[in-house]
């Protein structure tokens, strides 16, 4: 029988060798993030994208010589088209917006830039609250002038 020293020596000899087997024969991915710097051989510029992103392609190696204008790096436009498209959206609405008040204001009829006619819904919801507070101006217009109506019965009186 061997003694329990020695037993726990060969148990931890064998994991460590089925750790080394396993090291060996299994390559596991590995994501890492950081910043580069490129150093050319003339004189030192420090390249960095205004906008972060995920890097999708890139065309050049360390020791690369590049020409001036040359694509070095493509990020994925996924983030960006999100983002223009959120704005456009944006962008929109507030111009549908200010259509409408410029309408209440003005007391015109409401009209809508061509841009803001492709959103049927947003036209519609426009429109909507337009004539709402024009019927609620209206209903407050009336009660003003039935309530100067009767003040100036009363001063009659």
């Amino acid at each position: 029988k061997l003694p329990r020293s020695t037993l726990v020596v060969w148990m931890i000899g064998i994991g460590l060798l089925v750790l080394l087997i396993w090291a060996w024969l299994f390559n596991l991915e590995e994501v890492s993030t950081g910043t580069g710097k490129v150093i050319p051989s003339s004189k030192e510029q420090i390249i960095q994208s205004l906008e972060g992103g995920i890097l999708t392609k890139l065309d050049v190696n360390e020791g690369d010589v590049v020409e001036k204008g040359q694509i070095l790096a493509q990020l994925d436009p996924t983030r960006l088209a999100s983002n223009v498209g959120e704005s456009q959206s944006l962008l929109i609405s507030a111009q549908a917006t200010a259509a409408r008040l410029r309408a209440e204001v003005n007391g015109t009829p409401l009209t809508f830039p061509e841009e803001v006619k492709k959103s049927p819904k947003l036209v519609q919801e426009e429109t909507a609250l337009y004539y709402s507070r024009r019927e609620n101006l209206e209903q407050s217009i009336a009660g003003y002038e039935q309530a100067a109506k009767l003040v100036r019965q009363e001063l009659a009186m």
